[in-house]
C-alpha cells in the first residue's frame, strides 16, 4: 500500500501544482502578459538601443551625404535627437524632484552639450544651407561630424555599462584615466615641448615669430610625431639658409643688420636677400636636429608608453576586485532608470508623452473628484453623529461600522462615479505609486551609499599599497 500511495501523492501534489500555475496563467491574458514583458526595465533598456543605433546610422548616412545633403534626412536625425534630449531631461527632473543623493552633474552637462548642438545644427545646416544660402557647407559638415563623434561615444557611457564583460572593463578604465593617463600627460608634456621648439628651432633657424611657428614646434613637431615620422625636412634642404658673409665687417654687422638693431623687429627682407637667404622660411638640414629628433622619440614612444602600459596593467589588476562591485550598482541604477521611462524609445516617445499626459489629466480628476467626496461624506457623517449617532460594532473584527457612511457613499452621486473599475484602478495606481516611491528612494539611498563605499574601500586599498611600497624600499635601503 505504501508503495502504490507514494506515487499517488506526488501525482495529486503535482495536480495540485498544476491546478495552481494554470489558474494563475488564466488570470493573465495575452494582450496582458505583452504589456507587463513591454513594461520591463530591460526590455525598455533594449528597445532603447535599438532605436539609438538605428539613429547612429540614419546620423551617419546624414554626414556622410554629398554636399547641402537631404533636407528631409537632416529634419528626421533632428527631431530624433531632440527627442532624445526632452527625455533626458524628463528624467533629470524627476532624479531632481525624488529627494535622492544620485549625482545630477554629469545629465545637465549632456543636456546642456545636446542643445547647443541641435541649435548649431538647427542653425548651420537646415536653416542656413536650405533657407538663408549661406553655403557654409565645410562648416556644417564640421558640427555634424563632432555631434557623430559624441553620439558615438555616448555608446560607451549610456549602453555598454550593462554589459557583464564591457561594464567592469569601463569602470576599470575609468580609474586608469584618472589615476595613470594624466600622470603621463604631465611626463609627454615636458618632453614634447622642450624637443618640440628645439627641433624647430634647429630646423627653421630664420623663421619669423608667428603663428605658424610656434604650431610647427608644438603640433608638427610635439604631438603629431608619435603618429607620423615626416622627415622631409630633415633629409632635404629647400634652399639656402645660411648667412653668407663675405668680409669681416658683414659678419660683424650681421645680426644687426638682421634683426634692425636692438628693436624686436625680425622683417628685413632686404638685409637676408643680402645675406644671401631668399626666404626665411628655409630649412636646414644638421645632424643636431636628427639627435633631438631621435632622442624624443626614445623617450615619448619607448619610455613613455612602455610606462603608461605597465601603470595601466597594475592599475587594472588592482581595480578588478571593486569594479564587479562598483559595475553591480551602476547595473541597478540603469535598470532602475529605466523602469520610470515610458515603454516606446524615442523618436516615438511623443505618443508615449501623449498617453501620459492624457492619463495625468484624468488621475487628477478622478484623485481630486475623490478628495471631495471624502470631504464632503466626513463633513455630513458629523453632522449625522452629533444628530443621530448610528454606530455598530462588529464582533468579529471588533471593529466599528458606521451605518450613515454607508448610506451616504451609496447615494452619492460622485461615489458612485468613483466606484466604477476604472476609477477604483486609478485610485490603486496612485496608492501602489507612493508606496513604490518611497521604496525607490530608499533603494536609491543605499545604491549611492554602498557604491561611495566600494570606491573608498579601493581609495584605501591604494594608500595602503603605497604605504606598503614605501615600507619595502627602505627594508632594502637598510640591507
Amino acid at each position: 500500500n505504501g508503495i502504490f500511495q507514494r506515487p499517488g501523492r506526488r501525482f495529486r501534489g503535482s495536480a495540485v501544482k498544476k491546478s495552481k500555475t494554470t489558474s494563475h496563467e488564466k488570470q493573465l491574458n495575452f494582450f496582458e502578459k505583452i504589456k507587463i514583458l513591454w513594461s520591463a526595465p530591460i526590455t525598455k533598456f533594449y528597445t532603447n538601443f535599438v532605436c539609438y543605433i538605428a539613429f547612429l546610422c540614419f546620423f551617419t548616412l546624414a554626414v556622410m551625404w554629398p554636399s547641402c545633403g537631404n533636407l528631409l534626412l537632416d529634419f528626421s536625425v533632428w527631431f530624433w535627437a531632440a527627442s532624445i534630449v526632452c527625455e533626458n531631461m524628463r528624467v533629470t527632473y524627476e532624479k531632481c524632484c525624488s529627494q535622492s543623493s544620485l549625482p545630477l552633474r554629469r545629465p545637465v552637462l549632456e543636456i546642456i552639450i545636446q542643445i547647443i548642438f541641435l541649435a548649431l545644427f538647427l542653425g548651420f545646416r537646415i536653416f542656413g544651407l536650405w533657407h538663408f544660402g549661406t553655403c557654409q557647407v565645410v562648416a556644417s559638415k564640421a558640427i555634424l561630424g563632432v555631434g557623430l563623434i559624441y553620439y558615438y561615444y555616448r555608446l560607451l557611457f549610456i549602453f555598454l555599462p550593462i554589459s557583464p564583460t564591457l561594464g567592469p572593463l569601463m569602470i576599470r578604465l575609468h580609474y586608469m584615466i584618472t589615476d595613470d593617463f594624466f600622470t603621463f600627460l604631465q611626463l609627454f608634456l615636458i618632453f614634447m615641448i622642450s624637443s618640440g621648439v628645439a627641433i624647430t628651432a634647429v630646423l627653421y633657424p630664420h623663421h619669423p615669430l608667428n603663428l605658424d611657428l610656434f604650431s610647427t614646434a608644438f603640433v608638427f613637431r610635439g604631438l603629431m610625431a608619435l603618429f607620423s615620422s615626416e622627415m622631409a625636412d630633415l633629409k632635404h634642404q629647400r634652399g639656402p639658409c645660411s648667412i653668407n658673409a663675405t668680409t669681416q665687417t658683414e659678419r660683424e654687422y650681421a645680426c644687426l643688420r638682421l634683426s634692425n638693431g636692438l628693436s624686436f623687429k625680425y622683417d628685413n627682407a632686404y638685409a637676408y636677400k643680402q645675406y644671401g637667404i631668399p626666404s626665411q622660411n628655409c630649412n636646414q638640414t644638421s645632424w643636431i636636429a636628427w639627435f633631438l629628433l631621435i632622442q624624443y622619440f626614445f623617450l615619448a614612444k619607448r619610455f613613455l608608453v612602455s610606462l603608461l602600459t605597465a601603470m595601466f596593467g597594475l592599475t587594472g589588476a588592482r581595480v578588478q576586485s571593486q569594479s564587479q562591485q562598483i559595475w553591480l550598482y551602476d547595473r541597478y541604477e540603469i535598470l532602475m532608470e529605466y523602469d520610470t521611462r515610458p515603454r516606446l524609445p524615442p523618436p516615438f516617445i511623443f505618443i508615449s508623452y501623449i498617453d501620459m499626459l492624457i492619463t495625468g489629466c484624468t488621475s487628477r480628476c478622478v484623485l481630486k473628484l475623490k478628495e471631495y467626496t471624502d470631504k464632503k461624506n466626513s463633513s455630513t457623517i458629523r453632522i449625522l453623529t452629533r444628530s443621530n449617532p448610528t454606530v455598530t460594532k462588529n464582533n468579529d473584527t471588533d471593529e466599528f461600522k458606521d451605518i450613515s457612511n454607508e448610506i451616504i457613499q451609496n447615494r452619492s452621486v460622485h461615489q458612485r462615479l468613483l466606484s466604477c473599475k476604472p476609477c477604483q484602478k486609478v485610485i490603486e495606481n496612485h496608492k501602489n505609486k507612493i508606496n513604490l516611491d518611497k521604496r525607490k528612494w530608499e533603494n536609491n539611498e543605499a545604491n549611492v551609499y554602498w557604491k561611495y563605499k566600494a570606491k573608498e574601500f579601493y581609495a584605501k586599498t591604494q594608500e595602503t599599497d603605497k604605504v606598503q611600497e614605501k615600507l619595502d624600499n627602505l627594508s632594502k635601503r637598510k640591507k
